[in-house]
């Protein structure tokens, strides 16, 4: 996803890292690690998945009845990237609802705008990264971390608070031109909670 994505990944768990494995040993850190990371990215599909199935829907319907109507609700909803484009389109369309290459235009644009958002990938290890910024809020609740944007301590509970409230807002939100899976840092503290709450419960019987 870009040097900077992996810098601030690494940098995650350089610092918070070694404190969980030594609080659990290497053992239990790796499995915590790779489960919360595929898990991470097995959330990031499911929800992908329910979230694009209107779009597919919309997409399919359009095919089979393009008009200028519809072909502008797909673009309003769902075409964040290329806007500017696509409602130029539109307003020509609109202008001529049986020119038949306007029409095929859009058929194509529709497609296009399905396709794209379909093979956006999920990359880099965000989502283990925060599942342990989770376990370690859950554990370690009052210990105080630095920031290093702005530089200023804070509370890990706090933190995660915090870092948890924005991956689901900007899930929802879908700003243009953000490509960051954002459902996949809550799917990682979703995972990391769960798996916290099950060793919890089993103790004495895990490793």
């Amino acid at each position: 996803g870009g040097f900077t994505h992996i810098l601030f990944n690494m940098l995650g768990l350089f610092f918070l890292g070694p404190l969980l494995e030594q609080f659990w040993g290497g053992k239990r850190f790796l499995t915590f690690y790779l489960a919360t990371g595929i898990g991470a990215g097995f959330i990031y599909l499911i929800i992908n998945f329910f979230t694009l199935n209107p779009l597919k829907n919309a997409v399919e319907d359009y095919t089979l009845n393009p008009n200028p109507d519809a072909f502008y609700m797909i673009i309003a909803e769902y075409d964040k990237y290329n806007f500017d484009y696509s409602n130029r389109v539109y307003e020509a369309y609109f202008d001529n609802p049986t020119n038949s290459s306007l029409e095929r235009q859009t058929i194509e644009i529709a497609n296009t705008l399905y396709n794209h958002n379909l093979n956006i990938p999920m990359v880099g290890a965000s989502g283990a990264i925060y599942g342990i910024l989770m376990a370690f809020g859950l554990l370690f609740p009052n210990t105080e971390l630095m920031l290093l944007f702005p530089p200023i301590p804070i509370k890990a509970k706090y933190l995660v608070l915090i870092l948890g409230g924005i991956a689901i807002y900007s899930g929802f939100k879908g700003d243009a031109g953000d490509n960051t899976a954002h459902f996949a840092h809550l799917g990682g503290m979703i995972v990391s909670y769960i798996l916290l709450k099950y060793w919890q419960l089993n103790s004495k019987n895990f490793y």
